[in-house]
């Protein structure tokens, strides 16, 4: 570095002063102001640069003991984001040795790692049960479950479940925005759709493109979220959905699982270490068991729904995301009815013709369609 720019920064940080509120009241006394000597500016532009620049040393030294977990000739002992650090190791001992190298790093830089807010999970039957694991002496407990980067991992890295679990979430927040009206006949289906997919839903999408979820899975929530959709607008439990979720630009759960690969792949290109172990997928996925909880299985779905090898949907995987958001323009007389229907959803009369539209014995025979459409344009509606 540039020997003024260091003389500016130690300025910057020796002229450091912070204080503290003696209360939480809308009007809070601050104790008096104290000399800030240790780490960076909370929400300082510069903060997660000098952050980065000090906190790769502890990457590169783990990285060159040449233990811990490796993938495929690539070493992943140690993964890193911001201050939240991943130790990765199929042997005991490297993962001892792998903490001794954090707690040597964290005394030589004045960096205080806390074992009590650190954990331990093990995946798999363990050769040695009983083993325990020190951080600055002392002992980091062991759990069944961790929260890392905000998604819950378990032992048995079994994903559905936690899946399952994130959606009641999604339940239980449209309950607590039904007086925003997310109930029927308050306010526009279409305006319900986005607070849904903006409030609710997106409890349920993060880090949706980075877990592996089975088809009955997939399946069991989306009925689930067909069932959400039908009782806040208000439709009987037994009617069609696809056309409303068309009409009301919400995504079924499989498309949605779909749309969150697809952004996933495409985010990954400009990662080399994630470029090689995705490559490595590719090339053993025919390998794989059906049943296995690998992105492997999320490689084959991909293939299978757009009839393309994963290198044609690696190409351009957003213009696979665009196609399918297609499907929300309604193209055929019933969607475009159904539209309609949504728009003027207060008046009771279009509330009568939608739930027409949806019953289950509806459009089995092109006949009764065409004498629905004949119907809604003798009475204006279409």
């Amino acid at each position: 570095m540039d020997l003024s720019l260091w003389a500016i920064l130690k300025l910057y940080y020796d002229s450091s002063l912070g204080t503290l509120p003696t209360s939480s009241s809308s009007t809070p006394i601050y104790f008096d102001p104290f000399i800030i000597n240790v780490g960076v500016k909370q929400g300082g532009i510069l903060s997660p640069f000098l952050f980065s620049d000090l906190i790769d040393d502890l990457i590169t030294i783990c990285i060159n003991a040449k233990i811990g977990a490796v993938f495929n000739n690539i070493n992943v002992s140690i993964i890193v984001y911001a201050d939240d650090i991943l130790l990765i190791s199929p042997n005991d001992d490297h993962l001892q040795k792998l903490l001794n190298i954090c707690s040597d790093f964290g005394s030589l830089w004045g960096i205080k790692f806390n074992s009590k807010k650190s954990n331990i999970i093990e995946f798999g039957p363990q050769f040695f049960s009983f083993s325990q694991f020190y951080l600055n002496n002392l002992i980091i407990p062991k759990v069944n479950k961790l929260k890392y980067l905000g998604v819950f991992i378990d032992k048995s890295l079994d994903f559905d479940l936690l899946a399952n679990e994130k959606f009641k979430n999604v339940q239980k927040s449209i309950f607590s925005l039904s007086y925003l009206g997310l109930k029927p006949s308050a306010i526009s289906p279409h305006l319900q759709a986005f607070i849904y997919k903006t409030y609710c839903l997106s409890q349920f999408t993060y880090a949706l493109e980075t877990t592996t979820l089975r088809k009955k899975t997939r399946d069991y929530l989306n009925v689930s979220q067909n069932n959400l959709i039908r009782q806040v607008i208000g439709l009987p439990r037994l009617c069609h959905i696809s056309n409303i979720l068309r009409c009301i630009k919400i995504f079924n759960i499989e498309d949605l699982y779909i749309s969150s690969k697809l952004s996933f792949l495409n985010s990954i290109k400009n990662n080399e270490m994630s470029l090689l172990i995705f490559s490595h997928l590719t090339n053993i996925k025919d390998t794989k068991k059906i049943n296995s909880k690998s992105f492997v299985q999320d490689i084959k779905l991909l293939e299978r729904n757009f009839g393309l090898e994963i290198s044609a949907i690696f190409e351009n995987p957003l213009k696979l995301k665009y196609n399918l958001k297609k499907k929300f323009v309604g193209r055929s007389g019933l969607a475009d009815s159904i539209n309609t229907c949504l728009n003027h959803y207060k008046s009771k009369t279009y509330k009568l013709l939608l739930e027409g539209l949806t019953k289950t014995s509806f459009i089995r025979e092109e006949e009764e369609f065409q004498e629905l459409l004949q119907y809604l344009i003798i009475e204006g509606y279409s």
